[in-house]
């Protein structure tokens, strides 16, 4: 028995993996904890994104919910060939992939659902800015420079401020 749900259990996680794609934000690019723990201890960069200028291709994020409980899926749909396409289990999908812990809800997060497969392109918001870590390499700095110089956004370091928890901007390049 125990094979044949942890059978089931890859099969299905095999199906989720080539369903949906995410892509995770925040809306706090300040925020030491996201410092911390998504950009190398502020040695790697954070990447802000214009939402005005979006069209009908644009990838949109959904704010993530922030809960105690687990999403409960209905199972009984994947037990059919085109089970997952039916509203409720699609709902509860959406629901379930936009979920997470309270214990998260400091990240402020959104999600962009990506479709499909990954090789896919997919249009995203032009970039309007990329912070660098305080700790950033000067290689790492000139790369992006040179990618900011062909496609028009701004560059600015990230400082650590001495005198209380905090952070401050320089800018590095402003097209």
């Amino acid at each position: 028995m125990h094979d044949t749900f942890s059978t089931f259990d890859t099969q299905m996680s095999d199906l989720f993996d080539n369903l949906v794609f995410v892509g995770s934000l925040c809306t706090d690019y300040r925020n030491p904890l996201m410092w911390s723990h998504y950009a190398d201890s502020h040695k790697g960069f954070c990447i802000e994104f214009d939402y005005s200028e979006k069209d009908e291709h644009t990838l949109l994020p959904f704010p993530v919910i922030y809960s105690k409980d687990i999403v409960k899926m209905p199972w009984k749909y994947c037990l059919t060939a085109e089970g997952y396409k039916n509203p409720e289990f699609s709902a509860q999908l959406m629901k379930a992939i936009l979920t997470k812990h309270d214990v998260w809800k400091y990240e402020n997060e959104w999600r962009i659902l990506i479709p499909g497969t990954f090789e896919q392109n997919h249009k995203m918001p032009k970039v309007s800015c990329v912070y660098l870590g305080a700790f950033c390499t000067k290689e790492n700095e000139q790369i992006i420079l040179e990618i900011a110089k062909h496609n028009a956004f701004s560059v600015k370091r990230m400082t650590v401020d001495r005198g209380k928890f905090g952070f401050h901007t320089k800018t590095v390049y402003e097209p």
